[in-house]
């Protein structure tokens, strides 16, 4: 398991080919991933996951803040890329992020996703007017 709590994320920037992850990207391959109280913020990135980028194993986020992260692709707060494992948000403030695609708040392009304990989503926007505040794979 791979832990982060109580911390803040930023004014952080990913560019050019690899921008992926503003404020962090986890690829973490043999660890799930677990935010406790983290907060994330004002973060960009140019392609995907302005605040966080998560791919490989199951992520988790329990409170905390993601809020005013910009990605130029999919998933303005949070990008989720976890083929077949479970991730999470719990208790976690999405707002005032944007995508210039898809997912204002958050995308999740595959793997298992719940939320819980009341997770709040607020004025997130995405430029191709799908999914503003978070967008789901279809089911398969």
């Amino acid at each position: 398991m791979f832990n982060i709590e109580d911390c803040d994320i930023y004014a952080n920037t990913a560019q050019a080919e690899f921008g992926r992850g503003g404020g962090l990207s986890v690829y973490a391959n043999n660890n799930n991933t677990r935010f406790t109280d983290v907060r994330v913020y004002y973060n960009s990135a140019t392609l995907d996951g302005g605040g966080i980028m998560a791919g490989y194993k199951g992520f988790t986020m329990d409170g905390g803040e993601l809020h005013g992260n910009t990605a130029g692709g999919y998933g303005g707060g949070l990008y989720i890329d976890t083929p077949q494992i479970r991730s999470m948000l719990i208790g976690v403030k999405v707002t005032h992020n944007h995508a210039g695609g898809k997912g204002g708040g958050f995308y999740v392009k595959s793997g298992i996703f719940r939320f819980d304990n009341p997770t709040e989503f607020l004025g997130n926007t995405a430029t191709l007017g799908l999914a503003g505040g978070g967008y789901l794979p279809r089911p398969r």
